[in-house]
């Protein structure tokens, strides 16, 4: 009895170890690798700024011609962000000159033109200012000053284009140039209005330089 007692102890004792054996063989280790990522898009804004540019009417060239009614203009010349040496020549009220040319998109955003900034005039705190030649009255030249007008046009269509006469123009809104194709004309148009005071002698005008604000968002 005490035999078969003793029997069964080692059985169970040696099925015991033999389970823990089985334990040991089938235990697993992990170790767990972390890949932590994130990335940053830095756009390149001259892909903006330097695509929207001025051209002329015809797709081609760098020369604007004037067009006058009573009066002449120089050739203006034209470059990707600027047109240069618009002058308009005058003889007596009543006269105009007008320049056209166009802005181009060829960015990859939609542009927004958002303002018509007209400068003052150099050495001075107005954007036109009309400076009597030797000999000339100058309170003739004050008054016949009071006829110059410069008006901007961006655009085309009532309701769409945007106007500065004399002045800026800081409220525009939802005036788009599409992306890559878009174009819209421009006109500059300087007169000498009928009625305006005459001077007895020559003059010229100071025009400040008139700036074109485009975004590429409509705020």
């Amino acid at each position: 009895m005490d035999k078969n007692k003793g029997t069964k102890i080692i059985a169970i004792i040696a099925l015991i170890v033999a389970v823990i054996g089985l334990s040991l063989g089938f235990a697993a280790f992990s170790s767990i690798l972390t890949i932590q990522s994130s990335a940053e898009v830095t756009p390149d804004e001259t892909d903006f700024s330097n695509n929207i540019k001025f051209v002329t009417t015809e797709g081609s060239g760098n020369s604007v011609t004037a067009s006058g009614q009573g009066a002449t203009g120089d050739n203006a010349t034209l470059g990707d962000s600027q047109i240069s040496n618009i002058k308009a020549h005058f003889t007596k009220p009543g006269q105009s000159v007008t320049y056209s040319f166009k802005v181009k998109n060829e960015s990859s955003y939609d542009a927004y033109l958002k303002s018509i900034i007209f400068g003052n005039a150099n050495g001075d705190s107005k954007p036109i200012v009309c400076k009597a030649a030797d000999g000339t009255d100058a309170s003739l030249v004050e008054e016949a000053c009071k006829g110059i007008y410069v008006t901007v046009t961006v655009g085309e269509g009532d309701g769409t284009k945007a106007v500065a006469t004399n002045g800026s123009n800081d409220e525009i809104d939802e005036h788009k140039l599409a992306k890559k194709l878009g174009e819209e004309p421009v006109t500059v148009k300087i007169e000498y209005k009928t009625g305006s005071g005459v001077a007895d002698g020559k003059f010229d005008v100071v025009i400040g330089d008139v700036k074109l604000n485009y975004s590429t968002q409509d705020l």
